[in-house]
C-alpha cells in the first residue's frame, strides 16, 4: 500500500522507519493465524522453540557481533567504499536536515560516538530483539519446521528467498539500498539466506526463537548504530554490513554455521532410507 501511493525512503525517512518497526510484527500474525485457522494447531507446539535455552550463546553473539561488524567497516573503509568521520559532520547535516532547522551547540563527537557504540552493544540489542521476534517466530519458528521434511538445504535456500522477497516492497521504496531499488532485492536475498542460515542452525542446536530474534536484533543494532553513523556513506552494493564485504561476512558465519551443525532427525531418517535403497 506503501508503495503503490509513492512512498519512498529517499523522501519520507523521518516517518517509514516506524512502520518498519510494525510491519516486523507480519510474520508472527501470518504464522499465528495459519497455526490456528489453517492447520488447526495450538500456539504450544514443540516446533515454535518459544524458551530461552541455554544463556552462553547469548553472551557469544554479543560479543562476536561488534567485532564482525569492526571488520567490515574497517575493511569498508580501507578499499575506499566509504570514508570514517569522526567528525559526525556529514551525521549532524542530515539531523539538521530532518529537523528542518540548526540543532545548535552539541556534545564533543567523541562523547556522542561512545555513547552510540555503548548503548548499541548493551541496550539496543534486548529492546530489537523484542521486534526481531516479530520475524522470527514467523521465520524460525513456523516456516523452517515446515520446510524441514524437504531437506536441510532447499529449507535454507527456500526460507532464505522468501525472507528476502518479503522485504521486497520496502527496498523498492529506497530502504537501504537508495538508488538500486531491485539489485537491492537480489543483494537482500542473499543476504537473508547467509544470515538465514546461521540463525536457522543455531535456532536447531540450542532449540531456542528467541535466541535467533536476539541474533537478530543484536545485528541490527549494530546495522543501525555507530557505524553508520562514523562512516556515513558507505557504497550500498560493495560497503557495509548490506553490501559485498558485509556478504563476504556474512558467508563465513553460515559456513562455519554449516560445518558445526547439528544431527536432525530428519537427517539420521534419511540416511537411513539412501542406504536402505542401496541395498542390493
Amino acid at each position: 500500500m506503501l508503495l503503490a501511493r509513492g512512498f519512498s525512503f529517499e523522501r519520507d525517512t523521518p516517518i517509514l522507519p516506524y512502520t518498519v518497526a510494525l510491519l516486523m510484527w507480519a510474520p508472527t500474525i501470518g504464522a499465528i493465524l495459519t497455526r490456528k485457522v489453517i492447520l488447526g494447531e495450538g500456539l504450544r507446539v514443540p516446533e515454535a522453540r518459544v524458551w530461552v535455552g541455554v544463556l552462553a550463546p547469548y553472551a557469544v553473539v554479543m560479543a562476536v557481533t561488534p567485532i564482525i561488524f569492526a571488520m567490515v567497516y574497517g575493511l569498508t573503509v580501507t578499499l575506499g567504499w566509504g570514508h570514517l568521520d569522526l567528525s559526525l559532520k556529514t551525521f549532524l547535516a542530515r539531523l539538521e536536515t530532518m529537523a528542518g532547522h540548526s540543532l545548535g551547540p552539541q556534545p564533543p563527537a567523541r562523547l556522542v560516538i561512545a555513547g552510540i557504540a555503548l548503548g548499541s552493544v548493551i541496550v539496543a540489542p534486548f529492546l530489537n530483539s523484542v521486534f526481531a521476534f516479530g520475524e522470527e517466530y514467523g521465520w524460525r519458528g513456523f516456516l523452517l519446521p515446515q520446510l524441514l521434511p524437504l531437506g536441510r538445504r532447499p529449507a535454507h535456500l527456500i526460507g532464505g528467498a522468501i525472507w528476502g522477497l518479503w522485504h521486497a516492497p520496502l527496498l523498492l521504496m529506497g530502504f537501504n539500498y537508495p538508488g538500486f531499488h531491485w539489485t537491492g532485492v537480489v543483494w537482500v536475498c542473499a543476504l537473508t539466506t547467509l544470515l538465514g542460515i546461521f540463525e536457522s542452525e543455531w535456532t536447531l542446536r540450542f532449540n531456542s526463537v528467541l535466541l535467533a530474534s536476539f541474533i537478530r536484533g543484536t545485528f541490527n543494532s549494530q546495522v543501525y548504530g555507530v557505524w553508520r553513523v562514523i562512516v556515513p556513506d558507505a557504497q550500498p552494493l560493495l560497503g557495509g554490513f548490506g553490501g559485498l564485504v558485509g556478504l563476504g561476512a556474512l558467508a563465513v558465519l553460515a559456513a562455519l554455521a554449516w560445518r558445526h551443525r547439528v544431527t536432525l532427525t530428519q537427517d539420521c531418517d534419511s540416511s537411513a532410507q539412501d542406504k536402505h535403497h542401496q541395498l542390493p
